[in-house]
């Protein structure tokens, strides 16, 4: 059985995952790096992934960089913070973007990914870590269900 997936994307056309806008599509040879490797590896993750998939990478990438940026919080480190924080912001705005608003349910998401985007705006200007607290737990608990939603399939 599909999992019926309520976001509106399509596979990318172009991976681009560098702040250059280089397209990320390594040519192999015998001096590629382990960062270009790695790179290789998650486009062809990327581009070979079900749609239900990709929705799964976006809520580990969520959970990752907020956990980074309140890490950064920690260290003091403002730019480890508002870099992780905006690539947090980043995936809730791609996740409410293409969802679809038909389901009956897309309304509620709709407002936990505003709220989500809110606490991670705040947290980021305020560095303040119980913001980045609330979000995190959403992001998990998003992530969870998402989980289940596919082994359930």
């Amino acid at each position: 059985m599909a999992v019926i997936n309520p976001y509106n994307y399509s596979r990318p056309k172009k991976v681009v995952i560098n702040e250059t806008n280089k397209i990320a599509r390594p040519r192999m040879s015998v001096k590629n790096t382990n960062k270009e490797k790695q790179d290789a590896y998650l486009v062809q993750k990327v581009m070979n992934a079900k749609p239900e998939e990709l929705t799964m990478m976006l809520y580990e990438g969520m959970i990752k960089f907020i956990k980074i940026a309140k890490s950064g919080i920690a260290k003091k480190d403002v730019t480890l913070v508002n870099e992780n924080s905006i690539k947090a912001q980043n995936i809730v705005a791609e996740l409410y973007s293409t969802l679809d608003k038909s389901f009956e349910f897309a309304d509620d998401w709709c407002s936990l990914y505003e709220f989500l985007d809110e606490e991670l705006v705040q947290g980021n200007l305020t560095k303040d870590e119980k913001r980045f607290d609330n979000a995190l737990e959403i992001a998990e608990e998003l992530a969870y269900t998402w989980r289940e939603v596919m082994r359930l399939a």
